[in-house]
């Protein structure tokens, strides 16, 4: 996610009812692009430009975050009238939320994402690779879009089995599960531990799901949409699994399909915009909901209710191993990030660990230890012993980059990770 801080001021006079600058405190996802059609002073936009395309990308009257980093937004009009916009990336993201923006005069309405695709190549914008503060939380649908274009972030998908004696991690030769120039992202296991289930890009633009056999070494595509999914997950039932999906006025919601990429249908229908999810039983969920600020609530699907637990989250959220509580990142200042455990029985927090510096993926073993990686070196953390980050296998010498998300296979033999390319 990208949270955006946007300080307003007129070149040439101030919007009616405002007196110096005017403050917009929204927050938009990272990559979601915008069409700007009238704006203060201005009136009808005729074009955009902006101070610094590797934050803010613009083609025409799209305009569209790709980093940290602060820029000046202007809005051009007729007679050389012009209405600047101070813009702050202040954090930076891994999928799809949403925007809210209103101020006097002031216009704007989501752009198509093929559209968003298109013009952002036109326009000659490059995105530089972001920082895994994400965010989704997953990346906002549009760049989630745009990644699979040329000259973007591409990341993906790979295997590695694990052994473990003696407290040692040992990791086997990684296989790059999908290999190709794209987006590929968000794995999850499936209860047997045969497959893999992720969110890719491919040429149409749209996200969606894919299964791979370990086995085989085979990849099926199971979902084809008109609209976009992501973070699937294999239900409680182990007949269903559920995404996050972005409909076609994008909405993002929890939907569930067949485990065979049918019959979609939705899990809470009042719940939105929600970014993450983690099944704590059959009925019982943690989410992620995109907010100012992002909070993680516990929702039932028989009812609907969803109740906010915490605030200031992460985007990952694990059921720990044996038991019922939730962990989730708690993000309680800039270089101050915990983990901790959540008890939805009783609604009590307990602090677990803070996170490696700049790092927040992380994934539990079926023994309870969670593993966590930092640039390519990846870490271990054992409750059961306490202390501080231990150092589990340097990944770098296997070929493998900067690795954001993370997951264990049920029993524990195999480590499913996203690197860039």
């Amino acid at each position: 996610m990208i949270v955006v801080a946007l300080a307003l001021w007129a070149r040439g006079g101030s919007p009616p009812g405002a007196e110096g600058p005017y403050i917009l405190p929204n927050v938009m996802s990272r990559g979601t692009a915008w069409q700007a059609d009238a704006a203060p002073v201005v009136g009808t936009v005729e074009r955009w430009t902006s101070s610094a395309s590797e934050v803010l990308c613009v083609a025409g009257t799209t305009w569209h975050a790709l980093g940290r980093g602060t820029a000046t937004l202007t809005a051009h009009g007729a007679a050389g009238s012009a209405w600047s916009h101070r813009v702050e990336v202040v954090d930076a993201g891994d999928p799809p939320l949403s925007l809210s923006i209103s101020a006097p005069n002031y216009s704007m309405s989501r752009a198509p994402l093929r559209i968003l695709a298109a013009t952002l190549l036109l326009a000659g914008c490059t995105a530089a690779p972001v920082p895994s503060r994400d965010a989704p939380g997953p990346l906002p649908a549009a760049e989630e879009a745009a990644v699979s274009q040329p000259g973007l972030p591409a990341t993906d998908v790979f295997l590695l089995s694990i052994e473990r004696s003696g407290g040692e991690l040992r990791l086997g030769a990684p296989v790059n599960a999908t290999d190709r120039a794209g987006y590929d992202n968000q794995p999850s296991f499936t209860p047997d531990g045969r497959s893999v289930l992720y969110t890719s890009i491919r040429e149409d633009g749209q996200a969606d799901i894919y299964r791979y056999d370990l086995g085989a070494r085979r990849t099926t595509r199971l979902t084809g949409t008109t609209e976009s999914e992501y973070s699937p997950t294999v239900t409680p039932s182990g007949r269903s699994f559920s995404v996050i999906r972005v409909e076609a006025d994008s909405t993002q919601r929890l939907w569930e399909f067949d485990l065979g990429g049918t019959h979609p249908r939705l899990v809470l229908s009042e719940l939105r915009p929600v970014g993450y999810h983690a099944w704590i039983d059959a009925n019982l969920l943690a989410l992620f909901v995109l907010g100012t600020p992002p909070t993680l609530r516990i929702a039932d699907r028989r009812t609907g209710r969803a109740d906010v637990v915490a605030e200031n989250v992460g985007r990952s959220i694990h059921r720990i191993p044996g038991g019922r509580e939730v962990s989730f990142v708690h993000k309680v200042a800039d270089g101050e990030w915990w983990v901790r455990a959540l008890d939805p029985a009783s609604g009590r927090v307990r602090p677990l660990i803070r996170t490696l510096p700049g790092s927040e993926d992380y994934a539990w073993t079926p023994d309870g230890v969670i593993l966590m990686a930092q640039g390519s070196v990846l870490f271990r953390w054992d409750p059961a012993r306490g202390g501080e980050w231990e150092r589990a296998a340097d990944l770098a010498p296997l070929g493998i980059g900067a690795v954001t998300r993370l997951a264990v296979s049920p029993r524990g033999d195999r480590l499913a990770l996203v690197a860039t390319r």
